[in-house]
């Protein structure tokens, strides 16, 4: 955590996505945990861009831009139809 920093935007998805901690002590739902938890595995994978393993990269990549797509989607849908 010292690497990355307490700051930083690991961090706090990190803490979003378990429930861990949340600014001004507001409870997420768990559609909100969810999106950070998809948050988090984007940046966690920009993070280690540069050390994946060959092999791995490509299906964590496809990854990353599937996550990122269905993401734009959401907030394009905010809130889900059907769902509040």
């Amino acid at each position: 955590m010292e690497t990355i920093g307490i700051d930083s935007e690991w961090a706090r998805l990190r803490g979003e996505a378990f429930g861990i901690q949340v600014g001004g002590g507001k409870s997420l739902s768990l559609r909100e945990q969810v999106i950070a938890g998809l948050r988090l595995y984007v940046v966690t994978a920009e993070l280690l861009g540069g050390v994946l393993q060959t092999a791995d990269e490509p299906l964590i990549m496809q990854t990353v831009s599937l996550i990122r797509a269905t993401l734009g989607r959401l907030m394009l849908d905010e809130p889900l139809r059907g769902h509040a």
